[in-house]
């Protein structure tokens, strides 16, 4: 199985968690991860090194540094809905395979944007959907908190 190398774009609880998920994985190597906010990616770098003894994870502050270092097969986009079309496009240009979360497009002029650069350019995207929001979920988490006596 190919070890696929990963780069992380935002910094918040999102990518946390998934960093959490990607720590445990043998096929999965997070080799940066990108942040303008000071402090967020250090410390979300340092935990992924703690947690998978992995500690080759380069921090960057730049998107544009961090693409042009390369150093990264895929990348997970974090941030505001409201750009991750264009970062997606860009990376996918770069010769990166692309993975955001819903909503990813705002209009449905970057719907198309997205669907023609992904047959331009043959990269691999995959939409993630997180259901933590539903409410059944939430009616969910509430019942098996009071069946186990548990917080979710």
């Amino acid at each position: 199985m190919k070890n696929v190398k990963l780069g992380i774009l935002g910094a918040g609880p999102r990518a946390t968690c998934l960093l959490e998920t990607y720590a445990k994985s043998p096929s999965v190597t997070v080799t940066a991860v990108c942040d303008r906010a000071d402090g967020l990616v250090e410390t979300l770098a340092k935990k992924y090194e703690n947690e998978s003894g992995n500690h080759d994870v380069k921090v960057f502050f730049d998107y544009d540094e961090m693409m042009r270092s390369r150093n990264f097969d895929a990348l997970i986009v974090t941030v505001d809905p409201d750009h991750q079309i264009q970062i997606a496009c860009d990376a996918m240009e770069r010769g990166v395979h692309v993975m955001t979360e819903v909503p990813c497009c705002t209009s449905i002029e970057e719907c198309w944007k997205l669907v023609h650069t992904v047959k331009r350019t043959g990269m691999k995207y995959q939409l993630a959907e997180q259901t933590r929001y539903w409410y059944f979920i939430s009616e969910w988490r509430k019942m098996a908190a009071q069946t186990l006596s548990v917080n979710f």
